[in-house]
């Protein structure tokens, strides 16, 4: 009977562990503006400002920001607290502007929306900012 409690107390011990372990807090979701109500994006690196008002353009891009993974990274600033940060500027056609940046730390690409939380995208996001902000040059 002893060897059956004691059994029963490591069994709660262990479940208690592995649960305590695993409760990893994830970044709340992302809030992005709908598709319909964007009149443009604005992608701004450094002193460069590239804006598309592209449809289609908009619509991979705002595909690929809703497709971004969670992390346990809290936001805590107004901005990144990293050199070299990428502003994401979607501008509504209510006049209101929500933004997020991108970022590349530790080898890893990031995407950031102030006091909300931190995701990881997929590369083609900085494969579409690339694109945006090349295409000033053509």
């Amino acid at each position: 009977m002893k060897k059956r409690i004691a059994l029963h107390i490591i069994s709660l011990i262990v479940v208690f562990l592995l649960s305590a372990c695993s409760s990893q807090k994830v970044a709340d979701p992302i809030v992005l503006p709908e598709l319909g109500d964007l009149t443009s994006i604005s992608v701004v690196s450094g002193d460069i400002t590239a804006t598309s008002i592209d449809k289609q353009w908009m619509a991979d891009f705002m595909t690929i920001l809703t497709d971004m993974e969670s992390t346990s990274q809290s936001s805590i600033n107004d901005v990144p607290n990293v050199e070299g940060y990428i502003t994401i500027n979607l501008n509504c056609s209510d006049g209101s502007v929500k933004t997020v940046f991108f970022y590349e730390k530790n080898g890893k690409e990031y995407v950031e929306q102030p006091y909300q939380g931190i995701y990881m995208p997929v590369s083609e996001l900085g494969e579409k900012i690339t694109e945006l902000l090349e295409s000033l040059d053509s």
